[in-house]
């Protein structure tokens, strides 16, 4: 027999001790109840809906942590302006050290520099737009054919056609840069009105 059947039977056998008004009061506290809990579930349900909601319709930022990154150093330094030359900013460890309308001089930090003495030194200079500087290998940057020429054992010599038709040139030291290096180096000079070819 279950406990309902059981209930059954006692209320049909005492009809005088079943209550229906303390049963009703107790079943409405717990009808009210049971709603009351439903309606925090829902409530609940719906805060959680609204949140997820929210979450989805606006933008989020991925990266919740801040991050320390060491500063970028400067995508462009500040040209060097001599009377003759605009260079790019020099190569580290090295700087201007001498100047003539022929040429600009770059020597290591740390060492002196003999004017008219290129061994061992970066050098920016015009060459006479008549000299045959265009064999050897070339590379195309920039809309510009750079031509590698290595005309000393100690130096390779760089070339490249000025505006006005002089052959403008960078000699390095082997092993000092790559051919890339100075050939964006090379691209970036800015001849002055004064500047000319040769060392007459």
């Amino acid at each position: 027999m279950t406990g309902l059947q059981t209930l059954l039977e006692d209320a049909a056998e005492h009809p005088h001790e079943v209550d229906v008004d303390a049963d009703l009061r107790r079943a409405r506290r717990a009808l009210r109840g049971r709603r009351t809990r439903w309606a925090a579930a829902g409530a609940t349900c719906g805060l959680v809906a609204v949140g997820a909601a929210g979450y989805t319709a606006f933008p989020r930022h991925h990266e919740d942590r801040i991050v320390v990154r060491p500063e970028a150093p400067p995508t462009s330094a500040p040209p060097v302006q001599t009377k003759y030359y605009d260079i790019p900013a020099p190569p580290a460890g090295w700087h201007v050290a001498a100047e003539r309308p022929q040429y600009v001089m770059l020597g290591r930090d740390g060492t002196e520099s003999t004017r008219d003495v290129f061994t061992g030194q970066l050098v920016v200079m015009l060459a006479d737009g008549r000299e045959h500087f265009d064999v050897g290998p070339s590379v195309e940057h920039d809309g510009r054919r750079f031509f590698v020429n290595d005309r000393n054992a100690d130096a390779t010599i760089l070339s490249v056609r000025a505006p006005d038709g002089d052959w403008l040139q960078a000699q390095y030291p082997k092993g000092a840069f790559t051919d890339r290096e100075m050939i964006v180096f090379l691209d970036g000079v800015v001849v002055q009105p004064g500047a000319r070819a040769g060392l007459g």
